[in-house]
């Protein structure tokens, strides 16, 4: 009884510091009244968040390069100061949404054509290592378990399907099976 608590709290502190490891990153939309998006550029991993917020009006967010169909993400029409949109790079976005060397382009539908382009790049990860540490054993199928029983966000993006069931379960068990790269 003992051993099993222990290993399940090693998995369980192991999927708190892989559920903390998840970042937001803020860019600015207008900063000084100017068509540029601040930072213009930002690096994240699968599960992060990037949260675009509005310090002039008449700006929005879409994906894609100027005069392409947005298809990953749009924050809506052209909006006020102070509005904010948040879109999570999870396993399902990125999934769904494949392009060329993980790069997300995105810009403002008024103002790209005149430069106001920024770009989200997603970096490789291994799904199936829940942990983070970069090697596959035991404790990633605990991590995955325990996100899994707490519908945590990790545990259901594997498959496109938004419902947590046992398809995401199914999911990471392949991953695992597939390994990292």
């Amino acid at each position: 009884m003992k051993k099993t608590t222990v290993i399940a709290c090693i998995g369980i502190g192991l999927c708190e510091a892989a559920a903390e490891a998840q970042v937001t990153h803020d860019v600015l939309v207008g900063p000084g009244g100017k068509t540029v998006f601040e930072p213009v550029e930002v690096t994240v991993n699968v599960g992060d968040t990037v949260r675009w917020t509005w310090v002039s009006e008449g700006h929005n967010v879409g994906s894609g390069v100027p005069g392409t169909p947005t298809s990953a993400f749009l924050s809506g029409p052209p909006a006020p100061v102070g509005t904010v949109f948040e879109v999570v790079f999870s396993q399902s976005l990125v999934n769904a949404n494949p392009v060329t060397n993980d790069r997300y382009d995105y810009h403002c539908h008024p103002h790209g054509m005149f430069g106001m382009v920024g770009a989200v790049t997603v970096l490789d990860s291994c799904y199936a290592d829940c942990d983070t540490t970069g090697a596959l054993d035991i404790f990633d199928f605990l991590c995955f378990q325990n996100s899994f029983v707490s519908g945590e966000p990790y545990a259901c993006d594997c498959d496109p399907d938004p419902a947590c069931d046992i398809f995401d379960f199914l999911c990471f068990q392949n991953a695992f099976v597939g390994g990292c790269p």
